[in-house]
Order: C-alpha cells, then structure tokens, then sequence
C-alpha cells in the first residue's frame, strides 16, 4: 500500500484501488471511508428530522392559502369603501354644479326654471338673422288673456323676441331672413329661454283699459318682421323667484313670468356666426352652458378670413355669357362692374370678396375652388351674382332674383336704388313678386324631370325639394335653408361641400337689364359707375341696421 499527502488529504492504495483519506479541519485527525460514510449519514437523517411530512406539507399550504384569501378580502373590502366614498362625493359634486347652475355669474340675480323643456327642432342663421323652429310643452301653451310667449338672451338683462305660435310649435319668424337680428348684440355670455308672461289684475281692484294699454315690457323686444338693431337694456332687479311676480307700472295689476331652457335637437351643436365687420363678432351658438338650456356666447372675432359680402360676376373664361346688340358680351361688363363695388364697399369698411378676379379664369360650379365653394368659405353674410338678361323677345329691364320665402324689403330697396341712379326701367317680364322681385321656385314638374335626367345618366337621384330656389346659386349657396341637394352622393360628380350648412348666405341674382334691348345695354354702357354706387349703397344702407324698419308699430302681442 502506498501513501500520498498534500492539501490535507491522503490517498490510499489498497487492494489496486485508491481512495482518499480527508484530515479533520481541526487537525491533523484522519478519518477512514466508514467514519467518512457514517459522518455523511448522520448528516442526512438531521436532513430528513427537517423535512416536512406530507401531512405537514397540507396544513402549510391551507394556511397560506388562508391567508391569500384574507388578504383578498380585506383588500376588496377596501375597494367597497372607495368606490362608496367615491360615488359620495360625486353625488355631493353634481347636487353642488346643480345649485350653482342656478347662478351663472356671480351677482346675476337667478331664474328659476320650469321642469318641461322646449324642443329646439330647426336652427340656422340666413344673411344676418337667426330663426329657429321647434315644440313647446303644453304647459307653455295656455289660453290666457295677456299672455305672452318670447325667446329671450338673459345675461342678468333681458334681450327678447316674440315667437310665432301656431299649435304646440313655434318659429322666430315665418321669413327666413327674419327673426333675430344678429349684429349687434352686445359681446357677453347669453342663455337663451323661452319666457312666458302672463299680466293679471289684482284680485282687490279692477284694472281699466287704459291702464292696461300703458304696460311695457321689462326687457328689449324685436318684432320678428322688423329686424332692427337691437338696444339692450339692463333690468335691475331683486333675485326672481318662479313663478316670478312683478309690480307693473299699473298699480292693479301684476306680472308673472315662467322660463323654459332650450333642448337642442337641431343636429346642429354649435352655430358659428360672425358678424358684419363693422361689429367684427364671432358668436357661438352652443348646448353646453351652466343652465341646463342653449347658450350664445359673442366674442372679438381674430379671423381675417371673413367676409360681409361676395360679388359674384357671372360668367368668365370659356363662357362669355350672352352677346349684346352692340357686339359686347356679358364678361365685357360683369369683372369691371364687380370690381366698382367692390372698391366703393370698401371704402365704407365693408369686407368684400369676388368669386373670380380675371375674365380668363374658367370657374366650376362645384367642387373645391368652384363658384360655391369660394362663395360659402368666407362666412360672409350677404351674395350678389351679377348677370344681363338675354331674350329674342322684345324684354326689357332690372329683375332682381331671390329666394322663395323671405322677407324681400332688402331687394326692393335695391331695385330702387339702382333704378334711381340709372333710369334702367321696369322689366316687362311676368310673375314678379314686388317691384321687379322674382322668385322662380322648383316645381313637381321640375324635380321629376331631374331626377330622371339623374337615373338616365346613371347616377343616384338627388333630392330636389319642391318649393327651393330654381337657381343653383341661390339655393347652393343657402345650406339647409333653401334645399341645397348636391351633396356628393355621386363620386364622378363634383359637389358641394357646405351643402348641409346652417350658416347661410342670402343670395340674390341681378340681372341688370336684357343685353338684347339697344336701350338697356346702352344704360349700362354710360352708366356702369352709377350701377357700382346704387348697388354699394344697398348694401351700406343695411350695414350694421339690420333692414330699413318697415312703416308699422311694433307688435307685443305672440301671433297664434
């Protein structure tokens, strides 16, 4: 047998074999393979008194499990608490919005508002003047003596407009260019409401007729067929309560008014309107406000991209329009004369823009650039489409064109002016509507043959209304008002992008005389610059005024 030592080890050979023979760490002890064998056991049974037994295993792992799920409970517990606290808290928050929708500026006295709500059905602005359509809760209809129904701005004031009744549905106007007169409604923060007064005598004393005559209202009214400019007046009064009561300047009699918030249902949530230049307002026409009701909010406008008028000269490029007696055509006259008013509206403040600024630029109808699309893009107020009258007939004289159903106070003056200024005479054309006012109007006939002109080219039919304007440039240029119908159904066909607009334009077609008459188109060969002045001043006349106030006296009486 032989021995090796070194690194406290010694290795043996015995029997051929060889093994290790390890010193003990504390000394030189050996210990021989069974002492090593016997060592290594010892050291596995305290393993195994460590080990758990499988009944042991069990009972760990039930009680970490226990705790798993005590642990879950307290924390879904928890969750209970918060998700209570936080329902408590929202609850608290929208019960303290709802007592401060009641005061929507500080210092502004409160209205207190009646549970039914008006349904606001139709909405638009149409030139300067919005009007809008809907349904009134049958407790806003009672028969009563004195009573009184109004739309009313309330921004601590009261800024009113009698609304039109007829069964449980109601209109600012029956025009579409009535109704409320925009311009020049004081910048602030309106909710809008429908007021209804009722005026009573007092149960002691009887109220004389002529008491009663001398009863105002407390707040600034429009007749919708006068669309004048409004003067706000400020009320200073107490905070009212519902039903409000009110001392009237009779000593006999007493007013109560009821307030109903506005639901819009239009399909139109904002309105964006901006105002002649001259009151440079951007007003907003919107659902959200701190009433539960519609609300109009008028700021500064900072938009240079606006416009109050468009001067359309008809015509240009490869179209030159009808040929006079004399050899002239259409675009030798419409560029130039648009160019005269626009320049003389300028000069007055009036921001003007044309539809074409060169006679050899080939305008499309529709589409992106086109005639309408320039018209509606500048949120101008007012159009003008310049054209001469052609016939092989013996015609002669101004026609002015307009749209079916408004009020035509604006177009008349027009015709006056410009017949004053120009001696062009009357048309001796049929069918007008006031003094050489025309409206030419869709017909059954009309829409039938269109929409067969539609299917026999292979297209979706529009859907031409029965009563809109005949002229495209009257009825695309006015948005859901007058029936705009292109609404690019058919791709291979260029539309009309602002054709389901409720901003809209109020339109209208001049035609200047018949170009085929010697005497009409000599009129406007001498008398272009006079045409310019007349057809400015128009639109001056109106600037900023709303129409000339017809010759009646205001109505306060709501028509049924």
């Amino acid at each position: 047998m032989t021995q090796r030592k070194g690194n406290n080890k010694e290795t043996r050979t015995k029997g051929g074999y060889e093994y290790e023979s390890a010193y003990s760490a504390a000394g030189d002890i050996r210990l021989d393979p069974r002492e090593a064998r016997q060592s290594r056991n010892e050291v596995l049974e305290e393993e195994l008194e460590r080990r758990e037994t499988p009944r042991e295993t069990r009972e760990r792992l039930r009680r970490e499990k226990e705790k798993v799920r005590t642990r879950r409970h307290v924390i879904i517990a928890i969750a209970a608490v918060i998700v209570a606290a936080a329902g408590v808290l929202a609850a608290l928050f929208f019960i303290k919005k709802a007592k401060e929708a009641q005061v929507p500026e500080e210092g502004i006295p409160v209205l207190e508002i009646e549970a039914q709500k008006v349904s606001v059905k139709e909405l638009y602005t149409y030139g300067t003047h919005l009007n809008m359509t809907g349904t009134l809760p049958a407790a806003a209809l009672e028969e009563k003596e004195g009573l009184r129904t109004d739309l009313v701005l309330y921004d601590g004031g009261f800024i009113s407009v009698p609304i039109i009744i007829s069964g449980n549905t109601f209109t600012l106007a029956e025009k579409y260019n009535a109704g409320l007169y925009l311009d020049d409604i004081p910048r602030g923060t309106y909710t809008m409401f429908i007021r209804v007064s009722q005026t009573e005598p007092l149960e002691t004393e009887t109220t004389t007729e002529s008491e009663e005559t001398e009863e105002e209202t407390e707040s600034t009214t429009i007749d919708p067929k006068k669309p004048q400019a409004l003067e706000k007046k400020k009320e200073e009064t107490e905070p009212e309560t519902d039903p409000e009561e009110e001392q009237t300047d009779s000593p006999d009699a007493v007013r109560y008014y009821r307030y109903y918030a506005l639901s819009n249902e239009s399909g139109y949530p904002e309105t964006v309107y901006y105002t002649m230049s001259s009151f440079d307002s951007r007003i907003v026409i919107g659902s959200e406000t701190e009433y539960p009701t519609m609300q109009m909010d008028i700021s500064e406008s900072t938009d240079d991209n606006v416009y109050d008028v468009v001067i359309d000269p008809a015509h240009g490029g490869k179209d030159p329009g009808a040929a006079g007696v004399n050899g002239k055509k259409e675009i030798d006259y419409l560029l130039p004369l648009a160019q005269k008013i626009k320049s003389a509206l300028e000069a007055d403040g009036v921001k003007v823009a044309l539809t074409r600024e060169s006679d050899t630029e080939n305008l499309e109808i529709y589409g992106d650039g086109g005639r309408i699309d320039k018209a509606c893009s500048v949120q101008a107020k007012y159009m003008l489409s310049l054209h001469m009258n052609d016939s092989g007939k013996d015609m002669e004289g101004l026609e002015i064109y307009a749209s079916p159903n408004i009020d035509i106070t604006f177009a008349e003056m027009m015709n006056d002016k410009i017949q004053a200024a120009t001696n062009i005479g009357d048309s001796n054309n049929v069918g007008k509507i006031g003094h050489n006012i025309y409206v030419k109007a869709l017909s059954q006939a009309d829409v039938d043959s269109m929409i067969a002109d539609n299917t026999a080219a292979g297209l979706k039919p529009y859907e031409p209304v029965v009563g809109s304007s005949y002229h495209y440039i009257i009825r695309e240029t006015g948005g859901i008002v007058t029936g705009a119908f292109r609404d690019g159904r058919n791709p291979q066909e260029k539309y009309n992008r602002y054709c389901d607009d409720n901003t809209c334009l109020e339109t209208y077609i001049l035609q200047l005389g018949y170009i085929t008459s010697w005497n009409d188109q000599w009129i406007m060969d001498e008398n272009m610059d006079k045409y310019a002045s007349a057809i400015a001043d128009s639109i001056i006349s109106v600037y900023g005024e709303g129409y000339p106030e017809p010759e009646t006296e205001e109505s306060t009486e709501t028509a049924g």
